[in-house]
């Protein structure tokens, strides 16, 4: 068991550092976090139900001219129950839970594929991102997050003193 965690975290590290973002994004400190996220990702997916069933939506992202356009797979699940929120450091989380709406009782199952419950998804918007903006649609099953980006700062040269 010792043997499986270390080579978790080593794939997760590297996995984290070759992957880390949908987004290219060259700052130092950002790679950490995103590696952070990574190893806890692995880690959630081995030892959470919903990761091992499948329930977490799947995503599209897409970086656009002037903006990042986020769009995520949440067929059978009503608007009423998708909650979507930015938190500190950009990162969008989107979760819910997907409502079984026939009951069970007085049947057998062959199979069951589809998995109920609980999800949620957390992404790292690139720090250019501008979070008071941010445009979100549900439509057929699809949740669109249009996220405008921020126009670059221009670092201003100083002139320091000598003393």
């Amino acid at each position: 068991m010792k043997k499986f965690f270390s080579t978790l975290a080593g794939v997760a590290l590297v996995s984290g550092l070759l992957h880390a973002s949908p987004f290219d994004n060259n700052d130092f400190d950002d790679e950490f976090r995103r590696m952070q996220h990574y190893i806890n990702t692995v880690f959630d997916s081995h030892f959470s139900s919903s990761y091992r069933h499948g329930l977490y939506p799947r995503a599209n992202f897409y970086d656009k001219n002037d903006q990042y356009l986020l769009e995520f797979e949440l067929a059978g699940v009503d608007k009423n129950d998708i909650n979507v929120s930015i938190v500190k450091d950009n990162l969008l989380t989107v979760e819910g839970n997907k409502k079984r709406e026939i009951k069970t009782n007085n049947r057998t199952s062959f199979q069951e594929e589809i998995y109920f419950g609980k999800f949620k998804r957390v992404v790292q918007l690139p720090k250019n991102s501008d979070t008071q903006k941010i445009d979100v649609k549900h439509n057929n099953g699809v949740l669109t997050v249009t996220i405008p980006k921020k126009a670059p700062e221009i670092e201003q040269s100083k002139v320091l003193p000598i003393n």
